[in-house]
């Protein structure tokens, strides 16, 4: 079982973790993403997977957060959510969102760009349903929102001080900053999350299997550094192993998570939608309505998920032991769906004015 544990960022996510409620009908790996908005006040990240997923309305209603919450209950051996968008803390009613979870006597991780207001902190600092906190990290971000950087140091060192934190990296390119972050985290005792960009329904630019080998030495050295620096550190989805020295692969694989198979969980779209995966809306079933239906919805996802990790996900996977014997599965699940695309390596975003009047203030 450690090595399953392994496969989280924070000591307290993991098969171990929780006690399973004897009456929970499906396990839920672990819980379930809800995204409360798909809208976000920084929407310039290249690599993002949310902006091709907005619809009519951007923010999920309270009232459905609450059936959510409740259909999930219903089949759910793991009583936690983990609220994403967009930005969610950009949501006007942060508190009864945070309420509904706190009811239950659940607990949530909040993925965030960290420019949440002393308000809104505030709401976070004060739930003891907020257990975990992941801060998202670019320098693109700070480059272009000069009152951001600030913003989100400030917040890292208060919610540290409450709950589990972790800087989390998305690696798209030779100038990642690999062990500035590291420091980073250190800094302020965070665990440290990474991925490689990688391709999604959007088409977003992202890292090919030659990209992430020559990558391989930097990511090495990057984990050696973490070690050094008593940081804690996991990679966000399977990468390929193959990217990796044999020797390095066989002392460092379990200490640092690398061998990592996914598996789909329940994500709910803010109209209630489910896919099984944040970055894959292909594999999406409509709202269901009830504990039950919900239930088949994710038993279904399995389902074509194990057909899905069957491929290749690069020529070069055919005939590798590692994928035949299924220890890889060649990284993120979408190289298996989207890597044919052929995205620029730039894209240019226009800056949406999303968040609400008092979120910087």
């Amino acid at each position: 079982m450690t090595s399953q544990v392994a496969d989280y960022r924070f000591t307290s996510h993991g098969w171990n973790a929780r006690t399973p409620r004897q009456q929970a009908r499906v396990h839920t790996y672990k819980g379930a993403y809800v995204s409360i908005t798909s809208l976000c006040n920084t929407d310039i990240c290249t690599y993002c997977y949310a902006r091709d997923q907005k619809t009519e309305h951007h923010t999920m209603p309270l009232t459905l957060f609450s059936e959510v919450l409740d259909m999930l209950q219903d089949v759910s051996d793991f009583p936690e959510v983990y609220l994403v968008g967009g930005e969610p803390t950009i949501v006007p009613d942060l508190p009864g969102y945070i309420g509904e979870i706190e009811r239950r006597g659940w607990s949530t991780t909040v993925y965030t760009n960290g420019g949440f207001n002393a308000k809104r902190r505030d709401v976070l600092l004060a739930s003891p349903a907020v257990t975990r906190m992941s801060f998202h990290y670019d320098e693109l971000l700070f480059e272009r929102y000069a009152w951001l950087r600030p913003r989100w140091r400030e917040n890292l060192a208060a919610m540290a001080e409450t709950c589990e934190t972790s800087v989390i990296g998305v690696i798209d390119g030779p100038d990642f900053p690999f062990t500035e972050l590291v420091d980073l985290a250190a800094e302020y005792g965070a665990s440290f999350t990474w991925i490689f960009s990688t391709p999604t329904s959007g088409g977003t630019p992202f890292l090919g299997l030659h990209a992430m080998r020559e990558l391989g030495p930097a990511v090495q050295r990057m984990l050696l550094h973490a070690e050094e620096r008593g940081v804690q550190t996991s990679p966000d989805l399977p990468v390929p192993l193959c990217i990796f020295e044999p020797d390095f692969l066989q002392r460092y694989a379990e200490k640092f998570a690398l061998v990592r198979r996914c598996k789909p969980f329940a994500y709910f779209h803010v109209d209630g939608r489910v896919s099984y995966c944040t970055a894959m809306p292909v594999f999406t079933a409509p709202r269901p309505h009830s504990g039950a239906e919900l239930a088949t919805v994710i038993e279904a996802h399995r389902a074509q998920d194990t057909k899905l990790k069957q491929r290749p996900s690069f020529p070069e996977c055919v005939t590798c032991e590692m994928h035949l014997k299924q220890k890889c599965q060649g990284g993120c699940m979408t190289y298996k769906v989207y890597q044919e695309e052929k995205p620029n390596n730039v894209v240019a975003v226009d800056i949406l004015p999303t968040a609400p009047a008092d979120y910087q203030a």
